[in-house]
């Protein structure tokens, strides 16, 4: 008879893996990019939720990142995308809030090569249904 020892890590789990961020990064591009050609919200909804809730954050912040290079309709596209992730329940605002507060940290370094970085922003904290006084008050605590 074989004795198997049984650890923690052989143990499967409920909880998904943290991706690494090259390949979040790559997913959220490729997401975008189909949205842009289908436009179906509930599309980009299980797309996102296939990366897994322990990647949100990441997403949202590559997102946000990935719209500062398009034209005003591709970031309007996306702002609406973001709006459906939040209005199904898949985003939570204090995911959504985290990861816009965290790009607001190079916020200031991308506007000098995306002049409409600081709009395109203000759209996805909108279509993230987050209240800008919470933005601007974790801002503002950067800056102190």
């Amino acid at each position: 008879m074989s004795h198997v020892e049984t650890t923690a890590a052989s143990l499967p789990t409920m909880e998904e893996p943290a991706m690494d961020a090259e390949t979040v990064r790559r997913k959220v591009k490729n997401m975008i990019d189909e949205y842009m050609s289908l436009k179906d919200d509930a599309e980009f909804v299980e797309c996102f939720k296939e990366l897994g809730e322990v990647n949100y954050q990441m997403a949202v912040f590559e997102i946000a990142n990935n719209v500062m290079d398009r034209r005003s309709a591709h970031a309007e596209l996306v702002a609406k995308a973001v709006e459906a992730l939040r209005t199904s329940n898949v985003l939570s605002e204090d995911v959504a809030a985290a990861a816009l507060v965290e790009f607001s940290e190079v916020l200031e370094d991308v506007v000098i090569d995306a002049p409409n970085a600081y709009r395109f922003f203000g759209m996805l904290v909108d279509a993230a249904q987050i209240p800008r006084s919470c933005i601007a008050d974790e801002v503002l605590k950067q800056i102190d």
